[in-house]
């Protein structure tokens, strides 16, 4: 089957997690043995520097196998008619793109209400497919309503990554099908290293949403527990000052995911203090890694993490926090059983045979609508 993916952008070493879930679900869909094409379509303002304009790039020319073209335009925060009519305009010109360089797809997949409703804007002929990841579906602004009905409307498959997703969605008269995001469970599969005290690892964004300050407090309560921070964000020099007068608190910045999985491999849990998740990505990769979760009510961790790998306690309590990460530390978990557990639900073969079936619904609804 040949998938045209409409993405964010591409993942970049200054920009390590643009466009990331994509890029994964591209590659692990180009190793089941389809015939994959990467569309990037990065949108985001001047100020973020990187090289506008066209660039295309075959199979062929790659090491990950993955044909991808991609247009930077320096659209931002434009008012919500502009922005539709040059996502639309981008859109098109990618499509065309696709075409003549390696042919009509069987399908598009569009990733984001904004890139599935640029696809209907377009009046593209082929299937679409649409996955939706977006926390701001809870208090969407005009743009974002505009997107999820037009994309709504076009569709002929709907994909959430969580039912929390999922039943935001149908709130606005949309019905999807959950299918989660992919996770790279061989790379986080690493030897299990040792090391000196009791260590938790959270990665995140670090802005107030995700309460990494409301973190650090609980950890501040627990002593002997060292917590090492992964992100960066708004909120990273107020926690570089907490850590400052705490050396049990360490704040490494962005990593990599390769650094993250090493982090992960010296640690002995995972925590996440978000206050709104559609999925919960970092989660799904420390289970992946065998450590035990600590999350909180936020959304998407709660449909995976349970009592037989983690905990999950409320949001913006501190307390709560530290009382919870006490337990998660001094339970004895069964560390394959969770590694276990997270590859059959999160790795590439199960969630692309979902993937699969999703296409082959889009594609007979799409034939049988005329």
């Amino acid at each position: 089957m040949r998938i045209m993916v409409l993405s964010r952008g591409v993942p970049s070493p200054e920009a390590p997690l643009r466009g990331i879930f994509e890029y994964d679900q591209a590659v692990a869909l180009r190793q089941q043995g389809h015939d994959v094409v990467l569309a990037a379509l990065d949108a985001r303002s001047a100020r973020h520097w990187r090289r506008f304009g066209i660039r295309i790039e075959h199979a062929n020319d790659r090491q990950d196998g993955i044909a991808m073209v991609r247009l930077d335009v320096p659209v931002g925060a434009a008012p919500a008619r502009i922005d539709h009519r040059v996502h639309a305009l981008a859109a098109r010109r990618l499509h065309r793109i696709v075409a003549r360089e390696w042919g009509t797809p069987d399908v598009i997949h569009a990733h984001f209400a904004r890139f599935a409703a640029a696809s209907a804007r377009a009046a593209f002929p082929e299937p679409l497919v649409w996955t939706e990841h977006d926390s701001h579906l809870a208090c969407p602004d005009r743009r974002l309503t505009e997107d999820i009905a037009t994309a709504g409307e076009r569709a002929d498959a709907v994909i959430s990554v969580s039912q929390d997703l999922r039943d935001r969605l149908a709130e606005y008269g949309v019905a999807s099908t959950v299918v989660p995001n992919i996770v790279d469970t061989e790379l986080f599969d690493c030897p299990h290293r040792p090391h000196e005290g009791t260590v938790v690892v959270s990665v995140a964004t670090l802005n107030p949403g995700k309460g990494m300050v409301e973190l650090a407090h609980a950890v501040e309560l627990l002593p002997g527990v060292q917590l090492r921070i992964i992100g960066g964000g708004p909120q990273q020099r107020q926690l570089e000052e907490i850590a400052a007068d705490n050396p049990r608190i360490a704040v490494l910045g962005p990593q990599s995911r390769e650094r993250i999985a090493q982090e992960l491999a010296a640690a002995d849990a995972f925590a996440l203090a978000s206050h709104a998740e559609t999925f919960g990505v970092a989660c799904a990769e420390a289970l992946a890694a065998g450590l035990p979760v600590l999350t909180t009510a936020c959304g998407g961790p709660q449909e995976f993490v349970n009592d037989s790998n983690g905990m999950v306690v409320p949001i913006g309590d501190v307390q709560a926090l530290a009382d919870g990460l006490h337990r998660v530390l001094t339970t004895s978990w069964d560390h394959e059983q969770i590694a276990e557990q997270a590859r059959s639900r999160f790795a590439a073969g199960p969630v692309v045979n979902q993937l699969e079936a999703v296409y082959r619904q889009a594609i007979a609804g799409h034939e049988s609508a005329g």
